[in-house]
């Protein structure tokens, strides 16, 4: 064999070895792409469970999260010490578990407080929104005299009435009384340039309000019925000086 040929025959072999190796490491990268395109779905869902996993428990569990801060909103009577006491036994806990009707429940069950809403501030503040009542009239009790708001729900006990809230008496009258639901509802309903003139209201029965006015004259009003149409004949009589103003019948109104 001459030399010629051995160089042929050795390349060929070494030719041959590497096509050999290239097409062997071909099929294997082609195996792995196969396995991989099988399992990929299965591990990109894996991926998300774990990721779902992390978030519900740092939202549910973690205290990254947790109620550490009570922001009330819209009081005036209502102190924050207060809320913070009726929010306390949710402070610590995870915000997304916080029992919001529980706290609402508490809240609202203080006097001055007519409706609460009670919100997640993300990361850690709980939020009390309350609407308080507010007083539209005074009534003498034992103790000094408790004010009461358009529902004839007491809101506080004061020693003396503010000035410019007119007090509701009767023999039978305490808060949520139909006598003083009814005066309640006649206060409610008089225009600006009456009710600035009212010091005292009465009420035996819900038929039977009359006001007491600044000029020392007594008005007979009656039920709260049409009280709109009473109102306009009264400012109308106020024009003639008289002791007594009856418009409890307000077609046929009454002076003397």
């Amino acid at each position: 064999m001459t030399p010629a040929t051995s160089r042929t025959r050795a390349l060929q072999a070494l030719y041959l070895d590497r096509v050999s190796n290239g097409s062997v490491g071909r099929f294997a990268a082609r195996a792995r792409h196969r396995r991989w395109t099988t399992w990929r779905p299965l591990a990109v869902v894996l991926g998300l469970l774990a990721l779902l996993g992390l978030v519900g428990w740092v939202v549910g569990f973690s205290p990254l999260l947790s109620a550490r801060e009570v922001q009330l909103v819209g009081a005036d009577r209502v102190t924050q010490a207060e809320v913070d006491a009726l929010v306390a036994p949710e402070i610590g806990r995870p915000l997304s578990r916080l029992d919001a009707d529980a706290v609402r429940s508490r809240v609202e069950a203080l006097p001055e407080v007519e409706s609460v809403q009670v919100l997640r501030v993300w990361p850690s503040t709980v939020e009390v929104r309350v609407t308080e009542r507010v007083p539209v009239a005074a009534v003498p009790d034992p103790g000094g005299f408790s004010l009461v708001d358009a529902a004839g729900v007491p809101v506080e006990l004061v020693a003396e009435p503010p000035t410019g809230l007119p007090v509701v008496s009767a023999e039978t009258v305490t808060a949520g009384d139909d006598a003083l639901l009814a005066a309640v509802r006649v206060l409610e309903a008089l225009p600006a340039a009456l009710s600035d003139q009212v010091t005292g209201t009465t009420a035996g029965t819900p038929d039977s309000v009359q006001l007491a006015l600044a000029s020392g004259a007594r008005v007979v009003w009656g039920s709260p019925d049409e009280s709109d149409r009473k109102a306009a004949v009264l400012l109308v009589l106020l024009a003639t000086p008289a002791k007594v103003y009856d418009v409890s019948a307000p077609g046929t109104p009454v002076t003397r």
